[in-house]
């Protein structure tokens, strides 16, 4: 049985679609693209690359995607609060204790869609 800590987590209220456009924003300038090379690569125009960095418009999910893919790192990065980036699990909350086996392991799996049956994987 896991356990989660009661131990809180001080993360800043900034809203998420800030954290995601100071992410992009910051990751692009270390890698040394411009505005217009990063319009370029996401497939949008370079006035929308200073709007999102101003944060007058909001970074799509799916130009976070490609711009994830552009700088060759995991999607959730580009989503990560710098204060929660490199810390432990264990140093969120997280129960370090492995993962469950056996019976407690076992995957189920939302079958049919939304209005579908819920069961349990293959068996």
């Amino acid at each position: 049985m896991s356990m989660i800590s009661t131990q809180a987590v001080q993360v800043s209220d900034e809203p998420l679609s800030v954290v995601v456009a100071r992410n992009i924003r910051a990751e692009a300038a270390r890698r040394g693209y411009t505005q217009a090379q990063l319009a370029d690569a996401l497939g949008i125009a370079r006035v929308g690359v200073t709007n999102r960095h101003g944060f007058h418009t909001k970074w799509t999910i799916d130009e976070i995607e490609r711009a994830a893919a552009l700088f060759d790192m995991p999607l959730m990065a580009l989503l990560m609060r710098p204060e929660l980036l490199h810390r432990r699990p264990s140093q969120l909350g997280a129960d370090p204790s492995p993962a469950p086996t056996g019976r407690d392991a076992e995957v189920f799996t939302f079958r049919g869609g939304f209005g579908g049956q819920i069961g349990r994987g293959p068996q």
